[in-house]
């Protein structure tokens, strides 16, 4: 995918593109790896396999995961992830915890536009991010900060973004697993909170957010 623009936008890259440079079967490794992963039923341990693997390709995986329209299934996967972590991981712990903040923080952009992985996601993590101290040599030395970054995760989790007018309305359900968004777009945008994976709807009809 070099050739890409790092501001190319997924809805405007030819899926005869994505098919070329992942193919069907690679595609569905970066889908199901982590199903897979689980029915071994191996810990994940400091220093092992898995843990490189992502130290080296997280940042990969999260660019393939955008192309084929995957984004959201990232943060369940970390959470599967962290879930198989042996008790006495405790880097691998941290790494993962740093993973689930970072793809949360910054789901939106990845999901529309790929390469913004490695420049708006790096450069706005924190000072203290483990993926960001990890990834930082991805990012083009052309690129400088031009005012102070957060030290720490802060309290947000993640932004909800896509109407295309001011919102007028929002309330959460009883559970606190959805939020529901109305704008003067006219659409109604039902959101989950764990992946903010959106559903939208224009009257009463699903439409495509």
């Amino acid at each position: 995918m070099q050739s890409l623009r790092s501001g190319s936008l997924r809805r405007e890259i030819d899926e005869g593109t994505i098919s070329n440079s992942l193919p069907p079967e690679l595609q569905d490794a970066c889908r199901y790896w982590v199903e897979h992963l689980e029915r071994s039923q191996q810990s994940i341990a400091d220093g092992d396999a898995v843990y490189i693997f992502l130290q080296t390709h997280l940042l990969h995986w999260l660019e393939a995961m955008s192309l084929v329209w995957e984004t959201g299934q990232c943060v369940h996967s970390l959470a599967r992830l962290q879930a198989l972590v042996a008790p006495s991981a405790y880097t691998c712990a941290g790494f993962f915890r740093d993973a689930s903040r970072f793809v949360l923080r910054f789901l939106s952009v990845l999901a529309e536009a790929s390469l913004q992985v490695y420049l708006l996601a790096l450069v706005f993590a924190p000072e203290a991010s483990i993926v960001r101290k990890t990834f930082v040599d991805r990012v083009p030395q052309a690129i400088d900060i031009l005012s102070d970054r957060d030290t720490e995760w802060d309290a947000c989790r993640s932004v909800l973004g896509g109407h295309s007018s001011d919102v007028n309305a929002v309330v959460f359900s009883a559970d606190g697993q959805l939020v529901a968004s109305a704008s003067y777009d006219r659409t109604v945008r039902v959101w989950k909170t764990a992946t903010s994976k959106a559903t939208c709807y224009k009257q009463k009809r699903e439409i495509n957010c």
